[in-house]
């Protein structure tokens, strides 16, 4: 949780990103005070007509995801949980059209703070959410900002196809054997 603090501050005053009202921790727990929000892509997703989104609206979703995902990679880090139901926006006026990631618990840096890439782990286990992870998480490979717009990628075509083509598979083998044969 101090990791997701310190990247919440870090992008106070990037467009998509949430308000950061405060945090702090008690004898039992810690906790972060943020901006409310408007209900996750996945709930809009569900709401919509024939449960998808268009192309060209998901096009536009995309285009500020990828602009979100910039603004923390320049800060050195990877999310490795982009997925539809970490992507939300703004409940006011002025952001109520703005994507705001959130859930930053499962990120890392990639890159010291120097600019110098750290060094990649040779197995470092699973991270992500199953179905939006790269095949370099199923594998348990060090991920890097690549993997977080290949989850992005998996949203999209969510999105707009109401499903991905590995719905219903519950084993993760299950899963990374029909993303292999996308490929």
């Amino acid at each position: 949780m101090i990791l997701e603090q310190k990247i919440l501050l870090r992008l106070q005053g990037r467009s998509h990103a949430p308000l950061l009202w405060g945090s702090g921790s008690t004898d039992n727990f810690n906790y972060i005070v943020m901006q409310l929000l408007s209900i996750n892509l996945n709930e809009i997703r569900k709401q919509s007509p024939f449960q998808r989104l268009s192309r060209p609206t998901m096009g536009r979703i995309v285009i500020q995801a990828i602009a979100a995902l910039r603004d923390i990679h320049q800060l050195g880090y990877i999310h490795r949980d982009i997925k539809p139901q970490n992507m939300c926006f703004g409940l006011s006026q002025a952001s109520k059209h703005r994507l705001i990631i959130v859930d930053y618990g499962l990120a890392r840096r990639f890159r010291h703070s120097s600019g110098r890439l750290r060094p990649l782990r040779e197995q470092c286990g699973f991270r992500g959410t199953t179905i939006y992870a790269s095949l370099r998480s199923h594998d348990g490979k060090d991920l890097g900002p690549s993997d977080d717009l290949i989850s992005l990628f998996y949203s999209a075509i969510e999105m707009v196809k109401g499903e991905l083509p590995w719905k219903g598979l519950r084993r993760a083998e299950d899963v990374k054997l029909c993303k292999m044969a996308m490929v």
